[in-house]
């Protein structure tokens, strides 16, 4: 083999290259995010210890229960009843979307679907209220409100994408005719 050499460093830098983002998370990680939970809350749903594994699973488990068998109430592990409600039991306490949800989910690279359905939370902008992240929740004069004409207003479910597309080309096909 007379390229050898050539054929050794090519191996070499592939390897360096495809193992990099392996070796380079050796060092010392950063400090999980500490969340900001608004000032004179309450105790959440459940401890913090238990809330940062398992806060995903218990919102798939209050959805399916809520859906599929109207069971709203919640008992928490220290006897509390808590309403099933990411809007209004969850924001409540957790209201800053970019400050308590983003912040977390971006440090470990997740993707969570709770906006698919859910409104961002965000409040009147008029005043000096605060603008979307950074609502505040049952607080009185500062109401939720939809951005999009013609968008759901909160606690409404948005229509899917699949479902305004077709009612959108039943449209179409009915004014072709």
């Amino acid at each position: 083999m007379y390229d050898a050499p050539k054929v050794i460093a090519g191996l070499v830098l592939f390897l360096a290259a495809a193992t990099f983002p392996f070796w380079i998370g050796l060092g010392d990680p950063s400090p999980p995010p500490e969340p900001v939970i608004m000032a004179g809350t309450e105790q959440c749903v459940e401890p913090p210890e238990f809330m940062r594994p398992n806060h995903m699973t218990l919102l798939d488990e209050w959805r399916n229960s809520v859906v599929r068998d109207d069971d709203r109430i919640y008992v928490s592990s220290s006897g509390r009843k808590f309403e099933k409600s990411l809007t209004r039991t969850c924001l409540e306490c957790h209201s800053n979307k970019a400050r308590f949800c983003e912040e977390c989910h971006k440090s470990v690279a997740v993707k969570p679907y709770c906006w698919g359905c859910h409104l961002v939370p965000e409040v009147a902008t008029n005043a000096g209220a605060p603008v979307q992240g950074d609502a505040v929740w049952g607080v009185p004069g500062l109401a939720p409100v939809a951005t999009n004409v013609g968008a759901p207003v909160h606690g409404d479910a948005p229509k899917s994408l699949e479902v305004a597309s077709i009612e959108k080309e039943l449209a179409m096909k009915k004014s072709r005719q």
